[in-house]
């Protein structure tokens, strides 16, 4: 796998404000224990080595996108309440440094809304490394995506459909159609996500299984 496909581009990194933290690993190591599963169990309901959830729990590395959503189904629970939240629920103005951060495979993603009773919707900005993908076709529903490119070029396949989402365009598909996203381009490419209502992942899914 090409080196760009691992980590976030050094233009994503910066633009990120100083204190803040990828939150996945802990909030997923915590998760793990109040529910009493090892290791070894959980990674036998993802199908992945006990040694791979570890570095993932230690930050040591990061889950591909279709590793996320095995996890959160096996823990049957949706991608920010696995989050630590470090703003209150009821904030209206969530602070630079405050946002919970997790990295997928070549993604960073940054949770500008996370799902409370209050907020119906998940908001999320992805930077997107060159080469870096979703994985194979995610089916959810019922549910809306809409999303935003800002910078960079986005390929993103729908129903078997792609199409070339380019800076300033925007996209919006219901979420239980197949779709998949990747940065075919040559430099990072950050996209606005927003998911409505935020995705349950103890329901049915399709995301994809690769490492």
């Amino acid at each position: 796998m090409p080196k760009a496909t691992k980590r976030v581009s050094t233009a994503a990194r910066d633009r990120r404000p100083e204190g803040v933290k990828d939150s996945f690993g802990p909030a997923l190591k915590k998760a793990r224990r109040i529910r009493h599963l090892t290791l070894n169990e959980l990674a036998d309901r993802i199908g992945c080595s006990p040694s791979a959830l570890s570095k993932i729990e230690n930050q040591k590395a990061a889950p591909s996108f279709g590793m996320v959503y095995r996890i959160c189904q096996a823990l049957r629970m949706d991608v920010t309440t696995l989050l630590e939240n470090p703003t209150p629920p009821r904030a209206i103005v969530t602070k630079a440094g405050r946002h919970a951060v997790f990295h997928a495979t070549g993604m960073e993603f940054q949770a500008l809304v996370q799902a409370t009773p209050e907020h119906r919707m998940e908001v999320h900005v992805v930077d997107i490394a060159p080469g870096a993908h979703s994985g194979a076709p995610i089916e959810h529903g019922p549910g809306e995506v809409v999303g935003l490119v800002f910078e960079g070029k986005l390929k993103l396949t729908v129903d078997g459909e792609t199409h070339n989402v380019e800076p300033g365009d925007s996209f919006a598909f219901s979420y239980d159609r197949p779709h998949s996203f990747r940065n075919a381009g040559s430099r990072s490419t950050r996209v606005l996500f927003v998911l409505a209502p935020p995705v349950n992942f103890a329901s049915r899914s399709r995301a994809g299984k690769g490492k």
